[in-house]
């Protein structure tokens, strides 16, 4: 055989064996219970598929086999989220499951870890170690200057250091292991919306901090959106024109719209919490014919895109059925003066919660002050927005048309059956001006200078604050 057939036969060969199939170790689950002594790795081939779970249980087919007779014969599934590049675990056990002391049954698929510990029945404990990460967030971003700071966390610009885009990173308050929850739940949330008027995340990281072990900083990197909140577009101008309100409520009722048909109220809507993402025109050609306003903006805005953000006190409400069990939630959470009569009073609510405090918002937009508060008392502001008790008061409401007070008493109606549904609210006459407005005014409790005398706003308007 001559030479030059033995080397094409030998790239034959070389040709038909098959490319070893990468394995990388992702995490270790580690137990010392007496019994159970584990030590088992857990490796990207056993996530050759997309749908590839790894089964821990009493039963001889699942991949950790457990010796206790209160563990079921498949107590938990776990799966690799690619994305996240995390473990992800479900208990389907009869005796549950706990995560750092929380307890997880029947739930769908939750992250897992460093350092996570599951405790399945009474005994067994296994802890989570992954592989050491190298990915930092400093690696890839550099941060600037600061754009808000909230309860739980503070808003900063990031560049990130490849492509020079930048972002709006939030780097949450020092947090433990069960706080990651917190962090977790808002992560979830925003990684799985993709709607115009919903801020959009792009990455999240957890960073360990040195010396404290079980410590770790958390951060979210989303939209950046150059024209900040709302709010201060409202501080600045004392409060906005009667279009400009009208499109920027169109957008957020978009949004919300989007939420609600996905199961998940926001639970927190105010200015604060809306962004405006601006396009400008070009200031050295200020009169280019080819700039062409999409809405009706200050004459140096080209377009403005509302984005709903701070997913932190959404809830995700499963089913269909409206009158389920499962749409309804009681948590008490919400900001003052936006928050529902329902939630103020510990009852159960559902999505109208959100409708509730787009009400107040657009009254703000229209006046630039809030239909409740302390400063219009007595009663005291909790109490009048348990009686739903506002009004639309001279000389502020004089040019507002009937037609959009019919929305916003629409939405701040105190019966929840009767309360506006976010599709109700889209298709509101106010957005297209068909209907007279002469025919809402019976509707509309407008107060005049001569019967607000005795009120607050007889001498001053109500400041809006934070």
């Amino acid at each position: 055989m001559s030479l030059s057939n033995s080397n094409n036969k030998n790239a034959e060969l070389k040709k038909e064996v098959p490319k070893e199939e990468e394995n990388t170790v992702i995490a270790t689950i580690l137990s010392d219970s007496e019994s159970n002594k584990i030590s088992f790795e857990v490796t990207t081939k056993l996530f050759k598929n997309n749908d590839s779970i790894i089964k821990i249980g009493r039963s001889s087919s699942c991949n950790i086999q457990l010796n206790d007779l209160l563990i079921s014969s498949v107590h938990l599934e776990i799966k690799f989220d690619s994305e996240s590049k995390k473990l992800q675990v479900k208990c389907i056990g009869r005796n549950g499951t706990t995560i750092n002391g929380i307890k997880i049954r029947n739930t769908n698929f939750i992250s897992l870890y460093n350092n996570d510990v599951l405790v399945l029945g009474e005994k067994i404990k296994l802890k989570i170690q992954y592989k050491k990460e190298t990915k930092s967030i400093y690696d890839y971003y550099k941060f600037g200057n600061e754009l808000g700071v909230g309860h739980y966390a503070v808003v900063k610009t990031g560049i990130n250091k490849i492509t020079g885009k930048k972002f709006a990173i939030k780097e949450f308050h020092k947090q433990n292991i069960k706080d990651l929850y917190k962090f977790e739940k808002e992560s979830e949330i925003l990684i799985n919306l993709k709607h115009e008027n919903i801020i959009k995340l792009f990455d999240t990281f957890i960073e360990p901090i040195p010396n404290e072990h079980d410590f770790f900083k958390t951060f979210l990197v989303m939209d950046y959106a150059n024209g900040g909140e709302l709010f201060n577009r409202i501080v600045k101008k004392g409060k906005l024109r009667i279009d400009e309100s009208k499109d920027i409520f169109r957008q957020l009722l978009s949004g919300v719209k989007y939420l609600h048909l996905n199961h998940i109220i926001h639970r927190d809507i105010k200015p604060e919490n809306v962004l405006l993402d601006i396009k400008y025109r070009d200031s050295n050609n200020i009169n280019n014919e080819n700039d062409i306003q999409t809405g009706p903006w200050d004459k140096n805005e080209l377009s403005i895109t509302v984005k709903l953000a701070d997913f932190g006190l959404a809830k995700f409400i499963g089913g269909t059925d409206k009158n389920s069990k499962k749409n309804f939630t009681s948590t008490m959470c919400g900001s003052p003066g936006y928050v529902s009569p329902e939630i103020l009073q510990n009852k159960e609510y559902c999505e109208k919660t959100d409708m509730w405090s787009l009400g107040v918002l657009l009254y703000i937009l229209l006046c630039g002050f809030p239909p409740f508060s302390d400063q219009l008392g007595p009663p005291s502001m909790k109490q009048q927005i348990i009686e739903a008790k506002y009004a639309f008061y001279s000389p502020y409401w004089d040019e507002i048309p009937d037609i959009a007070l019919d929305l916003i008493s629409n939405l701040l109606q105190l019966d929840t059956k009767k309360r506006f549904s976010v599709i109700q609210a889209v298709n509101h006459p106010w957005f297209n001006d068909i209907i007279p407005h002469s025919q809402y005014h019976k509707f509309i409790n407008r107060i005049t200078p001569s019967q607000q005398q005795d009120t607050y706003l007889s001498q001053q308007k109500v400041k809006l604050i934070r």
